[in-house]
């Protein structure tokens, strides 16, 4: 069974290796390795676990997924949702995206970018209630898509 809980830093190695793992798919479809969830230092995601809400997924002792929210303002930003190769297409993002907006009750919205090239990403977002707000060029090959979802009412 499947468990979320809140990071620790010593959670960051195994996180960050299954968020290189993930991106690898969005780096080979833009031809760029330089996209910032495949540069990401350990050092980073240690900082994020200290000053921001990060959720890992744990099966067995092992992390298997991880998502992060940033607080900014009112709005929770989404960053960097992972989920091991051998856990995807069976709802653990899902239930990511729900655990780190729960976690969040104070929050008006939330925002998230992801990359335009990543089309199952983009309706994935979409099915669970975000939608796009802008198209941003990042690089001469990446096309981000900025999306928001306000806040369930009574949440």
């Amino acid at each position: 069974m499947t468990t979320i809980l809140r990071a620790e830093p010593v959670d960051a190695e195994a996180m960050l290796a299954i968020q290189k793992r993930s991106f690898e798919a969005e780096a080979r479809a833009v031809q760029d390795w330089d996209i910032p969830p495949m540069t990401e230092t350990l050092e980073s995601v240690l900082e994020h676990i200290g000053s921001a809400c990060v959720l890992k997924a744990v099966d067995e002792g092992r992390v298997v997924g991880s998502i992060r929210g940033v607080l900014r303002g009112t709005v929770c930003s989404i960053h960097r949702l992972s989920v091991d190769q051998a856990y995807r297409g069976k709802g653990l993002g899902s239930a990511l995206l729900r655990a780190i907006e729960q976690a969040h009750p104070e929050a008006s919205g939330f925002e998230l970018t992801t990359n335009a090239a990543m089309e199952a990403n983009v309706r994935f977002y979409l099915r669970h209630g975000y939608r796009v707000e802008a198209h941003v060029r990042y690089a001469e090959t990446i096309m981000l898509v900025q999306m928001a979802k306000p806040a369930a009412a009574g949440a």
